[in-house]
């Protein structure tokens, strides 16, 4: 089972019960990271695709006084679009979260790099360095440009 097996087509995205919706999109990344051994699933991918399928048992409405809720699917779809595709096995790991308006952080603090993934399933940035920082939105591709320019780094 490969990276691109992890994805859902665009008709299961708008499914009418959410609740299935999330529970059939774990159980794809679940059964997709657990064999490494065709090496297109790296094990840094199979860690951050496990963690991100562990956001939608988040609830959907949570309390008030809670700081981050289950990413829509737009946003969890990005993410997964945005990590399978990077081929790199030394990236270093990222502090990964959802935020409160459904979308997915990936930080990586020590590189100066932060990817945001907003519910709509748009990406954006912030790379810092020094005392200098740069931020916006990108597409995709630079997106993976950008998390596989840390390798070895």
């Amino acid at each position: 089972m490969g990276g691109r097996t992890l994805l859902l087509n665009p008709g299961e995205i708008e499914h009418r019960d959410p609740e299935r919706l999330y529970s059939k999109m774990r159980l794809v990344v679940a059964v997709a990271v657990t064999d490494v051994s065709d090496n297109v699933t790296t094990e840094w991918q199979a860690k951050i695709l496990l963690e991100i399928a562990g956001f939608l048992s988040l609830p959907e409405k949570p309390p008030e006084d809670w700081r981050a809720r289950r990413p829509t699917a737009s946003a969890y779809r990005a993410a997964v679009d945005l990590i399978t595709e990077i081929k790199m096995r030394d990236l270093p790991l990222p502090r990964v979260s959802p935020d409160r308006d459904g979308g997915i952080q990936f930080e990586w603090k020590q590189k100066g790099l932060e990817i945001g993934i907003l519910p709509t399933g748009s990406y954006e940035y912030l790379r810092v360095k020094d005392t200098e920082s740069e931020e916006g939105h990108v597409g995709l591709s630079k997106a993976r440009e950008m998390v596989a320019s840390l390798a070895g780094n």
